[in-house]
This record gives structure tokens, sequence and C-alpha cells, in this order.
């Protein structure tokens, strides 16, 4: 592959993960802003679209450079398809706010909140890395802290659906709240495949 390829898709990568932290951004007003969650739900929409016209847009770059069959880009695309996901999943946590009515938060679920900002932001950190080839600012690290929020994630999944499924009574609040942890936890799901996509090309094209 060129340099003024993987350049290009790079720049790709860096502003789809800048997308993803906007949408994690925006996500986080749910904490103050709960009873607004309709619209914040729909700005989040409004940047999920914009991710979406982002890839649609790298296609047609990938076929119009002949990209399809390089291995390298093709290893880059899967970083790509990761971070796109992550944007779906974020996407979906807050129609889940609207889809089953939340008027009030949890303490419990604002720790995740915070944490999926928090993990964007690391990601911004390692496309930037991923790209320079830097020895000295191996992307390594990052990769590693980043595929750590899952492991924190998972711990907190079971810890709170042990909660809910031991004290709650009502069983609306037993559904709601099963399917928002359920969302959530999807979100660092996806920010593993990330980690993981990221450490496969580092390892080989690094």
């Amino acid at each position: 592959m060129k340099d003024s390829d993987r350049h290009e898709i790079f720049s790709f990568i860096i502003k789809l993960s800048e997308i993803l932290q906007k949408e994690c951004e925006t996500m986080c007003e749910i904490i103050e802003f709960t009873d607004d969650c309709v619209n914040i739900s729909k700005r989040v929409g409004t940047h999920e679209e914009e991710a979406d016209n982002l890839v649609h847009e790298l296609q047609f770059y990938f076929g119009e450079h002949m990209l399809v069959e390089d291995p390298e880009a093709i290893a880059l695309h899967r970083v790509i398809e990761a971070i796109e996901q992550c944007t779906d999943n974020v996407e979906e946590f807050l129609r889940c706010f609207v889809r089953y009515n939340v008027t009030s938060l949890r303490e419990n679920i604002v720790a995740s909140i915070i944490n999926c900002e928090r993990a964007s932001t690391k990601l911004n950190e390692l496309t930037y890395k991923l790209e320079c080839r830097d020895k000295i600012k191996s992307p390594y690290k990052d990769i590693i802290e980043l595929d750590h929020f899952k492991i924190e994630a998972k711990k907190m999944y079971d810890k709170n659906l042990n909660k809910l499924f031991s004290t709650e009574t009502d069983p609306i609040e037993v559904i709601r709240w099963e399917k928002l942890y359920s969302a959530v936890y999807d979100i660092f799901d996806a920010f593993e495949e990330v980690s993981e996509k990221c450490a496969k090309y580092n390892l080989t094209w690094g």
C-alpha cells in the first residue's frame, strides 16, 4: 500500500474516532439531563449518521484506489468496522433510554457512562499513535489500556445484574435495567474488538 493511501485511510480512522468521542461526550449529558433523553438521543443519532457517511466515503475510496485486496488496507478496514460498531452501540444505548422510558439513573450505571467517554478518549490517542509507527511512542500500552475497559465493564455488569435480580421486586424495573446494563456492556464489548483489531494491525504492520 502506498504511503499516500495509508495516510488517507488513517485520516478516516481518526475522523471516525473523533465522531465516536463526540457521541460519548453527548451521551454523558444523560447523567445530568436524564429528562432530556429524547433530544440527547437525537443528537447522538446525528453523530452516528455522520459516522455512517464517513464509512461509505471510505468504502468508495477503497474501490477507487483498488485497495480491496491489499492486506494492510484490509487490516485497517477491520479497525474501521470495529470503531463503527462502537458508534452503533452508543446510539443503541441512548435509544434504550427512550425506548424503556428511563426517567432517572441508578448510580451504578453512571460510572459506566463516564468510562465510555474515557474509553473513547483513549481510542483517540491510540489512533494517532497507530499511524506514527514510532517505537518510542508505541501504541501497545494504549491498546492494553483500551482493552482493560472491557475487563472492568464485565465485572461491573455481573455485579449490577446480581444486585438487580436479588433486590429488585418490580418486574418492569428488572426488564428496564437489564436492557440498559446489557446495552452499555455492548459498548465496551465493541471497544474490546477495536483494541484487538488495532493490536493485530500493530503486530503485523507497526
